[in-house]
């Protein structure tokens, strides 16, 4: 289901209970106190290969989706779940869960935030380089968050939803990448 764009980039497994498959930063980010970043993941979705091997293997085996061939039935009924890896919270920073649509044709990103910030008091002894000396308090440079193309991230799950429940529905066509669905 995942096409790799990027060189180390490949999605891996935990192991064999995983629930998730993990994915790598495509690129080097530094995330400094404050700030937001989108990180490329090096993956897209290829639906059209995943649907192929699932035939051709039968996993889905008496379910409706086969039953009926309907491609557009599963496509509706299935979305990816991204997940930041716990280890990007045991690091401080923050990612929520973020719902991918099996239509989106782009690199999976995922968007992270460090919200550490440094305090009046601390921003001076750091001019002064007197803030860990004092306090124990690293300078400026640890309130940087530092990610490696290669490194572990994220972790993306494939779920099934109801939606079509809400009665809501909409013929429309995505036409772009990110955030692609909506203007508002």
């Amino acid at each position: 289901m995942l096409k790799v764009l990027v060189d180390g980039c490949e999605p891996t497994k935990g192991s064999k209970y995983s629930a998730c498959i993990d994915l790598r930063a495509s690129e080097d980010v530094v995330i400094s106190a404050g700030e937001t970043k989108l990180v490329g993941l090096g993956v897209c979705i290829d639906f059209e290969e995943f649907w192929k091997r699932q035939c051709n293997i039968n996993l889905f085996h008496k379910s409706k989706y086969q039953q009926d061939g309907c491609k557009e039935s599963f496509l509706q009924s299935h979305q990816l779940n991204l997940h930041p890896r716990s280890s990007l919270r045991a690091k401080g920073l923050i990612s929520n869960t973020g719902v991918i649509d099996l239509d989106y044709k782009d690199e999976i990103k995922i968007i992270i935030h460090n919200p550490i910030k440094k305090g009046f008091i601390f921003a001076i002894l750091d001019k002064f380089s007197i803030a860990n000396s004092l306090y124990g308090v690293a300078g400026a440079e640890t309130q940087k968050h530092y990610i490696k193309k290669g490194d572990r991230i994220a972790q993306i799950q494939l779920v099934e939803h109801e939606s079509y429940l809400f009665g809501v529905e909409s013929d429309d066509e995505r036409n772009g990448g990110f955030g692609s669905t909506g203007n508002d």
